[in-house]
């Protein structure tokens, strides 16, 4: 008998019409009414905050006097970023001395440099001044390869072309879309004379020498550098830059005590040595033929076994 009630009970239960269909649909407009009341909030009346755009375009502190460009352009070519800004009276070049995030010192060895000109009032060229420890320091601190964008800082000391003199250059900012240069884009010029000379190499196991004499160098404008790349054997490249506007008669030292006028490249297997001791002397320069002739005597930084390459040599070439 206890058996035959329980089976009642549980069916009456089974059979109570709380969620029949009438009463399912009630409940359930409930249900969503009241989820859709918890989700609304006052905030969701208020509009979006506005972000206000990002600098762009490129700007400084040169002397005590704001700077702001007109106009800017940027180009990536060859592992290095070009960037310029202009007013209808001023110009500044910065290169960098790679083409990724981080800082970049402005030494020669870098291969880091900048130049300002000025006709406002006359015309002045300044160029970064480098001493033996530190001469500014250039960052780049984003990267958008999606939209081609660059963005960084920069503070260095720069000098007078003319009269020496020295002016700081301080919260310099650039953030400006890019172009990435192609084969094609190159402005290259024939090389009239080559490269005629030795390279040498000291090692723990002997030394090689090798002799030079091409005429198939790569020249042309990076900035306002002019480049001299020369291939020497198929693991062999030299790569020479210069400063435009450098007199006849200027000899520098490519090395951490240089005045940023140039520096010197020796790449090898892939691996890059830079100039550690030696001179370049510019015996001839026709700003108007625009031909150059270089005389160069260096030593270049230890590989990891202890040798090193010593180049003598000379550069003739046309540079565009």
């Amino acid at each position: 008998m206890i058996t035959s009630h329980s089976h009642k009970r549980i069916g009456l239960l089974q059979s109570t019409p709380a969620f029949s269909p009438p009463y399912r649909f009630f409940y359930t407009f409930l249900l969503s009414f009241l989820i859709g009341f918890a989700g609304c909030s006052k905030s969701d009346e208020e509009p979006l905050p506005v972000v206000s755009s990002a600098f762009s375009g490129m700007k400084a502190t040169i002397g005590n006097k704001s700077w702001q460009a007109d106009s800017v352009a940027a180009v990536l070519d060859n592992g290095k970023f070009i960037l310029n800004g202009s007013t209808a009276h001023s110009k500044f070049t910065i290169t960098t001395g790679g083409a990724l995030k981080g800082k970049y010192p402005v030494y020669a060895v870098t291969f880091s440099s900048a130049s300002f000109t000025d006709s406002t009032t006359s015309y002045k060229s300044y160029d970064t001044e480098v001493d033996e420890q530190y001469g500014g320091l250039i960052e780049i601190s984003q990267i958008d390869t999606v939209n081609l964008v660059v963005s960084g800082t920069f503070k260095f000391s720069m000098r007078s072309l003319s009269d020496g003199k020295l002016i700081s250059i301080e919260d310099g900012r650039f953030s400006m879309k890019y172009r990435v240069t192609s084969p094609d884009d190159d402005t290259t010029v024939n090389n009239h004379g080559g490269l005629n000379g030795v390279l040498r190499y000291f090692g723990s196991s002997g030394n090689t020498q090798q002799d030079l004499t091409l005429n198939d160098g790569k020249i042309k404008l990076l900035g306002s550098r002019i480049v001299a790349e020369y291939t020497l054997s198929p693991s062999r490249s030299l790569r020479i830059e210069v400063e435009q506007r450098t007199p006849e008669g200027t000899v520098f030292f490519p090395t951490l005590a240089d005045n940023a006028k140039g520096a010197v490249q020796l790449i090898v297997n892939g691996v890059v040595y830079h100039s550690e001791t030696g001179r370049v002397s510019i015996d001839t320069y026709n700003q108007e033929t625009k031909e150059m002739k270089l005389s160069l005597d260096i030593q270049f930084e230890s590989d990891n076994s202890g040798g090193h390459f010593e180049l003598t040599t000379t550069a003739e070439f046309k540079h565009p």
